[in-house]
């Protein structure tokens, strides 16, 4: 391996200056990518004159590396056979997406505020994940017309406009989970994603998922858990997700009067709702939580209706209860008022009587003669 390594460095030394710096690296094994090699700790400068850099002709990670500008020309020194690159923990204010390679994945860069991507070439670009970064807006998505899988993983997203996948037909993932998100454009005319199987909204904070303009007809995955959606129209969503599998639902406050025909609805047509992290619940009319756990010996729609009827019982029950508690603590009172009044009628009368035996002694004596 010091050899190996000697000569190498001779043959830099030797060629450099006719051929530039060429960067490479002698890993024998790679946990995350095989057949591939790991820069740490590699630097680039505005300073840098980029056309003396030739990358490795193969799959590269980069770690903790600090790219201070990734330009289209430092994207175009990467062979024509590097299908893949991935940068973890890196200082990235800017990324442009290189026009040859196939999977790019940025992890966990602050830094990162701008993805450029040339709209005038085609991009070979089929796997993105940019995940943990600074990035606010997905519009250069629509220029990578190959893609099949999008991952915008806990970034500053707060708003998606769908239209941008409109072109994106290869497409079998979009993952923008962990956002924060708090509205979809679902675009103006029919989005037909022909391949999407997966689409993942959760841990936003969307109010509404509303998905009329949308033709999924092989989505099998839906994940909108950890939002703040109170309805949801079920009719709409078999519409445009015929194929539909699985749905999350857990942890959005759901209103409780929708809740029990959303359910029913998606059970009818053998949608199966997951309860993640916390139990499906929803809101009584402010007053009262409803919380629906797994039994594995009873169906979907008795354990939800049965919960359902049994709560809402308890509820009317206990709303009775206090009623009739309060007409009766009511009538106590009105009780005691009456008793109060009948003594003092009582006595009034009393003293009534008194007066009509003191008028009658009155009359008597006026009728003695002097």
């Amino acid at each position: 391996m010091e050899v190996k390594l000697a000569i190498t460095f001779i043959l830099l030394i030797l060629l450099g200056p006719a051929h530039g710096w060429y960067y490479n690296c002698f890993v024998e094994s790679n946990v995350l990518m095989q057949d591939g090699c790991s820069m740490l700790d590699f630097v680039v400068t505005p300073r840098t004159v980029v056309d003396n850099i030739f990358f490795p002709p193969t799959d590269i990670n980069f770690f903790r590396s600090n790219f201070s500008s990734f330009s289209p020309a430092l994207g175009r020194r990467f062979g024509e056979e590097t299908e893949k690159i991935n940068l973890y923990n890196c200082v990235l204010p800017s990324l442009a997406v290189p026009l040859t390679v196939k999977q790019l994945g940025v992890f966990f860069a602050s830094s990162l505020q701008t993805v450029l991507v040339n709209y005038r070439l085609g991009n070979a670009l089929e796997y993105l994940s940019i995940v943990g970064t600074g990035v606010r807006d997905i519009r250069f998505v629509e220029a990578l017309t190959k893609l099949k899988f999008l991952r915008i993983q806990k970034n500053r997203l707060s708003f998606v406009n769908f239209e941008r996948f409109r072109n994106l037909t290869d497409l079998e993932t979009i993952d923008l989970s962990e956002n924060q998100l708090i509205h979809l454009d679902v675009g103006q005319a029919l989005i037909k994603l022909p391949k999407l199987i997966e689409l993942r909204l959760d841990k936003n904070y969307l109010v509404q998922f509303e998905v009329g303009m949308w033709s999924f007809p092989n989505l099998l995955f839906l994940k909108i858990h950890y939002n703040m959606i109170k309805s949801l129209n079920v009719e709409q969503l078999i519409d445009s997700l015929p194929n539909l599998s699985q749905i999350s639902l857990a942890s959005n406050p759901w209103n409780c009067g929708r809740l029990n025909t959303m359910v029913s609805y998606l059970l009818e047509n053998n949608i199966d709702y997951q309860e993640e992290a916390d139990k499906l619940s929803c809101r009584f009319n402010l007053m009262e939580t409803i919380s629906f756990t797994t039994q594995d010996n009873v169906t979907h729609a008795e354990r939800i209706l049965g919960h359902m009827n049994e709560t809402a019982s308890i509820y009317y029950l206990d709303a009775k209860s206090a009623m009739l508690e309060e007409v009766r603590e009511r009538n106590d009172v009105l009780i005691g008022v009456i008793n109060h009044t009948s003594s003092g009628l009582n006595e009034l009368e009393a003293r009534v009587n008194k007066l009509r035996i003191l008028v009658q002694k009155l009359k008597f004596k006026n009728k003695i003669p002097f």
